[in-house]
């Protein structure tokens, strides 16, 4: 029982510990070898920027994989871990790492592959319990169902999420919002969360925030914005963000990220980025707006901006947030 401790998720930008990968291998996913090849590519980039800051725990199918990766990469700081997989989405169905009491633990809620949309990625509910049981000798599994990109914390207790997402009744029948929110406080250490909207085009996650909003500091937050038809979601966040007033009377400050292509049946997101402790890794997509929204982020939060052509990884309906999951350093300080 872990009622009595207390368990704070520390934020994405404080300092890590290792980054967990899923080597790619589901060709349906990205539709056949030629696309793969692509996203391989993309890996490649991520490990070689990740590897110069902190360890790279990459998952792997078998033996055999191992060793081909091994000659594509050559000597880094890379741990393998041979785990059967299904895809890639370690951010949704990995454990989420929280600080408790100085150690990190891994709490592993269920995953039912997003509703059960895909059946045939089930599997990695399995997947990420044995990450957990590698990554952490103390494993808590929560009986509820709940995808990594669908919170995202400042590692102070305040978290944003959407409704529509959280309390889908295909994930968790018909819990309430109170029920829900007990469970965020007790495994999470969330005391307040930020109800926002979803309706990115193509997004098959019901309103993952990971595409919508995201701290960068603890009080600063990008957020994406346009003005076309259709996207009144996005003003409708923008000035619910600017409305909240903190424990000690302060606003957050918020930062405009463009959308990339408003016309589009994928979720285009300048917010699937993955931050880390000198430099956050951002997807681009040869638009137009990749400069503006590098210069965005990089203004909110204070690091160099590494753009990644992430087009190949859009096809799978994901980005470089997905497919990144964070072990932070075990300490009591989040700061």
């Amino acid at each position: 029982n872990n009622g009595e401790i207390k368990m704070i998720m520390p934020a994405e930008f404080h300092e890590h510990e290792a980054t967990w990968l899923v080597w790619p291998r589901n060709r349906l996913t990205f539709g056949g070898g030629k696309k793969i090849k692509q996203v391989e590519g993309v890996y490649l980039h991520l490990i070689d920027c990740i590897s110069a800051l902190e360890r790279v725990e990459l998952v792997v199918y078998d033996e055999d994989e191992m060793d081909r990766i091994k000659a594509s990469i050559g000597k880094k700081n890379i741990h393998y871990n041979i785990i059967e997989s299904c895809d890639v989405w370690v951010r949704d169905y990995g454990p989420i790492f929280v600080h408790s009491n100085g150690q990190v633990v891994a709490v592993k809620w269920k995953f039912n592959a997003w509703g059960g949309k895909y059946t045939d990625l089930l599997y990695d509910e399995k997947t990420g319990i044995e990450i957990a049981k590698k990554a952490s000798r103390i494993v808590l599994r929560p009986r509820l169902v709940l995808e990594g990109g669908a919170i995202e914390v400042n590692g102070q207790g305040l978290c944003l999420s959407t409704k529509s997402c959280l309390l889908d009744k295909k994930r968790n029948n018909n819990i309430t919002e109170d029920r829900l929110l007990s469970y965020l406080k007790r495994y999470l250490g969330i005391r307040k969360v930020i109800w926002l909207e979803g309706g990115l085009p193509g997004d098959d996650t019901d309103g993952h925030v990971d595409n919508i909003a995201r701290f960068v500091k603890e009080k600063d937050v990008v957020t994406i914005y346009s003005d076309a038809p259709g996207w009144g979601f996005t003003k409708r966040n923008l000035e619910r963000l600017k409305k909240i007033v903190l424990n000690n009377n302060e606003r957050l400050e918020v930062y405009i990220l463009p959308v990339p292509e408003e016309r589009t049946n994928l979720p285009f997101s300048y917010a699937n980025f993955y931050i880390m402790k000198k430099f956050i890794l951002m997807p681009i997509f040869g638009s137009k707006k990749d400069e503006i929204a590098i210069s965005v982020l990089e203004s909110a939060s204070g690091k160099r901006v590494i753009p990644i052509k992430s087009n190949a990884l859009l096809e799978g309906f994901g980005g470089i947030h997905c497919i990144t999951q964070q072990q932070p350093l075990a300490r009591d300080s989040t700061s």
